[in-house]
């Protein structure tokens, strides 16, 4: 009987987004025609995970996986591309066995003319490859890196292996070196030694639960004396996301214990996260333990700092799936109105994660032929 309930509660929701993208097509396309937008035809085009800056100059780097790939959980090959932001032509860079349909491979510019992302060696073995586009140097690490902080030079390693188990749409179809599985890893990218590590096991002997864990998502403070993770794991009752902040100087950790969920966290500075929680998007003051309410809400999203009293964010698509991209100062001034194509679900999803850069907003389209980049001038 409940798995009728479950099928049938499925049903009504495809059944509601499918007749929301016809209206939108047959009276709101309006709608779609607010901003430019980069990418092939019969291919996706995006750029993942919404904390990580793509733009080099006049042009946007990001993920292509064609269009035959389009239901493998992980497709088998994805290209790195660049396109101009003047002309709209694109041109291929590189390319990656590490592709997801949330992260992609974690593609992000750590210099000048360099990128970083992951890739799978002949081995299946996860990695990840800094490339100098300019020269076509490439320096490769033996972890798959979600982040780089650059003042320090360290890297922050993630289990992606166990994510491609536990949530596809976040790992990869991949092993990865013992000395990293079911951790969070801190390592100097100098000459690749541990600086900092935690195990799910240092998680699990304080908390209730009754499946295993994981780390997904790591972020760093504006001067990088912090990095704040997630460990995401099942209660009886629930599934439970646990906040982690590792000070850097110390190199110890602490859990704060926070009411309501905690999602899509960012740093506003080193001492304050902003985050939703359920009821709305918060700040939250973690060395005084200190939380309000900046705006009331009950749509989760992935914010932005737009400056230090406004941010940029989305919304997840409505029962007619409607998402909107909007900027909160002191109320809430739309931007972008868009419809998710109803294939577009669960761990094929296309969230919009917008990324504000130079006044610019960036942010994945779900359209009916395929992902694309989009892009949204504020001023």
């Amino acid at each position: 009987m409940n798995w009728f309930i479950k099928k049938f509660k499925e049903y009504v929701i495809q059944f509601t987004r499918q007749i929301g993208w016809y209206w939108s097509v047959l009276f709101v396309n309006k709608y779609n025609t607010n901003f430019q937008e980069f990418g092939r035809k019969d291919s996706h085009s995006f750029m993942g995970y919404y904390d990580v800056d793509l733009v080099f100059d006049d042009n946007i780097f990001f993920h292509q996986v064609d269009n035959i790939h389009s239901k493998q959980l992980f497709p088998k090959r994805g290209k790195i591309v660049k396109a101009n932001l003047i002309s709209g032509d694109v041109e291929d860079v590189t390319s990656t066995r590490a592709i997801n349909w949330q992260l992609g491979s974690r593609l992000q510019k750590t210099g000048n003319s360099c990128i970083l992302f992951n890739d799978i060696n002949m081995h299946n073995q996860l990695i990840s490859r800094e490339l100098n586009f300019k020269s076509n140097k490439i320096t490769e690490y033996p972890f798959p890196l979600w982040a780089i902080l650059p003042k320090k030079n360290y890297g922050i390693v993630i289990d992606f292996s166990v994510l491609g188990r536990l949530r596809p749409g976040y790992g990869y179809d991949a092993d990865i070196s013992e000395i990293y599985k079911n951790k969070l890893t801190i390592v100097s990218l100098r000459d690749h030694s541990t600086i900092f590590s935690i195990s799910t096991k240092d998680i699990e002997k304080n908390i209730e639960s009754d499946t295993g864990g994981y780390f997904n998502h790591a972020i760093y403070s504006p001067n990088q004396n912090y990095v704040l993770t997630t460990y995401n794991y099942n209660t009886p009752s629930s599934r439970k996301v646990l906040p982690i902040i590792i000070d850097l100087e110390s190199m110890l950790f602490t859990a704060p214990k926070i009411d309501g969920i905690f999602s899509h966290p960012t740093f506003i500075d080193d001492n304050t996260l902003l985050f939703f929680d359920g009821k709305g998007y918060c700040k939250y003051q973690f060395q005084e333990d200190r939380k309000e309410y900046i705006y009331k809400t009950k749509n989760d999203g992935h914010p932005t700092l737009y400056d230090k009293n406004s941010f940029i964010t989305d919304t997840y698509p409505d029962r007619f799936g409607r998402m909107r991209i909007y900027r909160f100062h002191k109320n809430e001034n739309a931007l972008i109105k868009i419809t998710n194509y109803p294939s577009y679900k669960s761990d094929f999803r296309c969230d919009l994660h917008p990324r504000l850069i130079r006044d610019m907003v960036f942010f994945d389209v779900p359209k009916k032929d395929g992902r694309k980049v989009g892009l949204y001038h504020i001023n």
